[in-house]
C-alpha cells in the first residue's frame, strides 16, 4: 500500500486502522512521478504532504500537525538552497521542544551548485544519482525505524521493490554492456512485462530511460574530467554509435557534448 496522501479525516481513520501514528513527511520541489514512486516505496506507515510553494512549506512546518521530516529537491542554486534550509530550520513552532527536523535532499542530476556544508545545515541525506529514489526511501525508513512489531528494518529486500532495486544495481554495474531490457530481465529471472510495470511504478521512469540517464551522467563525468574524444566517450558509456549518443545527450541536457564540455571548462 503506498504512502497515504489522504485528507486529515481519512488520515485519522488510517491511524486508527493500523494502530500506529503515521510519520508525516513533507515534500517540496519533487516531480509528481517522483512523489508517486516515493509513496510506493515508503508504504503505509508514512503520510506524504506535498507543499506547492515555499510559503506552504513553512506554514506546514509551523502548523499544529507539523511534519516529522522533510524532502527538498535541490533544483535551485546552492545559495538559494542554503537559505531555504536555514528558513526551514528556524520555522519550528514556538512551543516545539523537538530537535531540528531531519532534512533529505533529492537533487537534480549533475547539480554542481549545492552547498558544501550539508551536515552543518542539518541535512541527514543527499541523493543525486538516478537510482537514488530507493536509497532516499530507505534512509527515511532508517531514520524513523520500524513502525510496528514485525516490520523489517531492511524493507527493500523482499517483495516487488527488490526486483526494481536489483535492476538498478545491475544496470549501474554493467552499464556499458547492456544492449536491451531483455539483458536485465534474464539476469533477474523475471518477465519483461513484470519488470517494466514495477520499474515505472517504483521509480517514475521507464527502465530504458533509466539506462540512458545513467549513461548520460557518466558521459558528463568523462567530458568534465578527461580529454577523451566524444566518439570514445560514446563507446565508453555503452552507446552503439556516436549519433545515438549525440541524440540522447542533447535530449537530456539540451546541449551537445562539445558545448557541455566547453561550459564546464570556462
Amino acid at each position: 500500500m503506498p504512502a497515504s496522501t489522504a485528507s486529515p479525516p481519512t488520515l485519522q481513520k488510517l491511524q486508527h486502522k493500523v494502530r500506529v501514528r503515521l510519520k508525516r513527511i513533507c515534500l517540496f520541489g519533487l516531480r509528481p512521478a517522483v512523489v508517486r514512486a516515493l509513496g510506493q516505496l515508503l508504504g503505509r506507515h508514512f503520510y506524504l504532504i506535498v507543499a506547492k510553494d515555499e510559503l506552504e512549506l513553512l506554514s506546514t512546518i509551523r502548523s499544529l500537525e507539523s511534519p516529522d521530516g522533510l524532502v527538498l529537491c535541490a533544483k535551485r542554486s546552492g545559495t538559494d538552497l542554503t537559505e531555504l534550509i536555514q528558513k526551514v530550520s528556524s520555522a519550528k513552532r514556538p512551543d516545539s521542544k523537538e530537535e531540528n527536523l531531519p532534512i533529505f535532499i533529492f537533487a537534480q542530476p549533475d547539480d554542481t551548485s549545492l552547498p558544501v556544508d550539508m551536515e552543518n545545515l542539518g541535512v541527514q541525506g543527499f541523493f543525486q544519482k538516478p537510482g537514488d529514489i530507493w536509497k532516499l526511501a530507505e534512509a527515511i525508513h532508517r531514520e524513523f525505524g520500524p513502525m510496528d512489531a514485525g516490520t523489517e528494518t531492511d524493507v527493500f529486500r523482499t517483495g516487488p521493490e527488490a526486483v526494481v532495486i536489483g535492476a538498478m544495481k545491475y544496470i549501474e554495474e554493467t552499464l556499458t554492456s547492456i544492449r536491451s531490457s531483455t539483458d536485465v530481465c534474464k539476469h533477474l529471472g523475471v518477465t519483461r512485462e513484470h519488470l517494466s510495470r514495477q520499474f515505472t511504478r517504483y521509480t517514475g521512469q521507464t527502465l530504458w530511460d533509466f539506462v540512458t540517464t545513467c549513461r548520460v551522467l557518466r558521459a558528463k563525468e568523462l567530458l568534465r574530467e578527461s580529454d577523451l574524444l566524444v566518439k570514445q566517450i560514446s563507446r565508453e558509456v555503452g552507446f552503439n554509435c556516436e549519433s545515438s549518443f549525440f541524440r540522447a545527450f542533447t535530449k537530456k541536457t539540451r546541449l551537445t557534448p562539445e558545448d557541455f564540455r566547453e561550459t564546464q571548462r570556462k
